[in-house]
């Protein structure tokens, strides 16, 4: 199901049974703020 959130609160979602698109994105928004992190995404999704 979808709920619609008040303005100024984000939200992601992702498939059921999706477990890397999950990691993906908890990653992604980790990396906002690790550039070490930021690094790894850009060379793993380099070599993908």
């Amino acid at each position: 199901s979808i709920m619609q959130m008040p303005p100024g609160v984000p939200v992601a979602t992702v498939g059921i049974d999706n477990g890397k698109n999950a990691a993906l994105l908890a990653i992604e928004i980790l990396a906002l703020k690790d550039e070490s992190l930021a690094r790894k995404l850009k060379e793993a999704r380099a070599k993908a």
